[in-house]
């Protein structure tokens, strides 16, 4: 079973400049040099 929270990466990206985190940052889950693609299932938020 896959769980996805958000359809769009930028909806959790604009709640957590909403509640206050700045310098929020996308990263492609195992590969930091890489912005995360539309359909990785996984991506990291750096606060």
């Amino acid at each position: 079973m896959k769980l996805r929270l958000y359809d769009d990466g930028n909806q959790l990206f604009a709640l957590l400049h909403e509640l206050g985190f700045s310098n929020v940052k996308m990263i492609k889950a195992f590969d930091r040099n890489q912005q995360p693609a539309q359909n990785d299932e996984v991506i990291v938020y750096e606060c």
